[in-house]
């Protein structure tokens, strides 16, 4: 009887070669991985900054909608109006009439406070309602805030900071121009 022996078993050099190939493998998808977290990180970050220049972007938003300016008559007939919106130091501070009269008449509309929004040294949009200071940010540094007024069309720019991640967003809105005077 005919025995069936094979004694070939695996060589030193297909074992290397195996192993070789296996480390190639892992550390190509452990490298893909690295990118992966790295790159989620970043956008992390990105959305950080989204939400809290936006969050700023909609309260500025939401005054300017509610800030008083007229349109009248002014001395010799001529067409006068005035814009409830204004643009100081160089676009780095805007403010705003603010009645928060509901419902404004013409007895309560002169009854305004004056909102403020500017950058402040240590990188924070401050928020003053004519009583206190508030930042509008948490997390985020400002690092740019350029408010421009032409015409009647406010633009907004506003550039935030988080960890090592930069991102600027714009925003532009139409104040509201009230007709008594």
């Amino acid at each position: 009887m005919k025995t069936l022996h094979n004694n070939k078993g695996m060589t030193l050099t297909e074992i290397l070669m195996a192993s070789l190939l296996l480390s190639v493998i892992f550390l190509a998808v452990s490298s893909l991985y690295v990118a992966s977290q790295k790159m989620f990180i970043s956008r992390d970050d990105k959305v950080v900054i989204s939400y809290e220049l936006q969050y700023v972007s909609q309260h500025i938003y939401k005054n300017v909608m509610k800030a008083i300016g007229h349109t009248g008559r002014g001395g010799r007939e001529r067409r006068r109006e005035f814009l409830p919106i204004r643009v100081l130091r160089r676009g780095r501070r805007l403010s705003m009439r603010i009645n928060n009269n509901s419902p404004i008449t013409r007895d309560n509309y002169e009854d305004v406070d004056i909102y403020t929004y500017s950058r402040s040294n240590n990188d924070e949009l401050i928020f003053n309602d004519g009583q206190r200071d508030e930042s509008l940010v948490s997390r985020v540094d400002v690092t740019d805030a350029n408010f421009s007024l032409d015409e009647n069309l406010l633009t907004i720019s506003l550039t935030g900071s988080y960890r090592e991640e930069t991102l600027t967003i714009h925003t532009a809105c139409y104040p509201r121009m009230a007709s008594y005077r």
